[in-house]
């Protein structure tokens, strides 16, 4: 293993451990290799102004351990507003997104001429989804539970 790599896989253990400092958290977040930026993203010790800044990652993996992140309530809002499937995915997974994220999440579906199944019935089962949504749902994608 070379010393550069050597150093590459150091910053990814660190980025790891939910013990580490929550500044060394930070400054990982902002790492030039995705690999590290990605272990950020998925511990859960990450704070959520490190994870904002990584809900804007331009590596679409390192952007989904954001919406899987257990760590996140506004961020999870702003990443359901992306409609990016990959990343809706991770969000209608992840047992904090907020009513307001589920909502976010079935008005896009419900725009496109063919909404995704698994995205629809992830929503519907989701614990935090209220009376009401599963009614909509119910309505308009019986067929998809």
């Amino acid at each position: 293993m070379t010393l550069k790599n050597r150093e590459k896989y150091k910053r990814i253990k660190l980025a790891q451990n939910p013990s580490t400092p929550l500044d060394i958290l930070r400054e990982l977040a902002k790492d030039s290799h995705q690999d590290v930026r990605y272990e950020v993203g998925r511990n859960p010790s990450t704070p959520v102004d490190a994870l904002r800044e990584l809900a804007r990652d331009e590596d679409i993996d390192v952007i989904r351990t954001v919406a899987e992140n257990s760590n996140v309530d506004e961020v999870l809002y702003e990443l359901a507003k992306t409609n990016v499937e990959y990343i809706t995915y991770g969000l209608v997974q992840n047992n904090n997104s907020s009513s307001k994220v589920l909502i976010t999440i079935l008005k896009y579906e419900k725009s496109l001429n063919n909404p995704s199944p698994f995205i629809i019935s992830e929503t519907y089962y989701h614990q935090n989804c209220p009376d009401f949504l599963k009614s909509i749902i119910e309505t308009l994608f019986k067929e998809m539970l």
